[in-house]
């Protein structure tokens, strides 16, 4: 049975594009490979002005992490106008 921790991460990422405004969300793989562990994974979100995506990652759970962070880099919060911040 798959470890639900890595479920978990790419449910947070759809939440946060839906929480941002994004009208889509997309997790899939750029290559035909035998084994899922060789391909290259990527995760995008669509908004009213355009895509942003994060491409090439060992798994989906990585391709969404590299999305939210890309998705929270120089947001503000809405409640008290700060800088969101993200551990690395």
């Amino acid at each position: 049975m798959k470890d639900t921790t890595d479920l978990d991460a790419v449910v947070a990422c759809a939440d946060l594009v839906a929480r941002s405004g994004g009208k889509q969300f997309d997790i899939g793989y750029l290559d035909d490979t035998k084994r899922s562990e060789d391909a290259r994974w990527y995760a995008q979100a669509y908004f009213k002005g355009g895509r942003l995506a994060y491409e090439n990652e060992r798994s989906p759970e990585a391709a969404a992490d590299g999305l939210a962070h890309r998705l929270l880099l120089g947001a503000h919060c809405t409640g008290c106008q700060k800088t969101v911040g993200t551990e690395c």
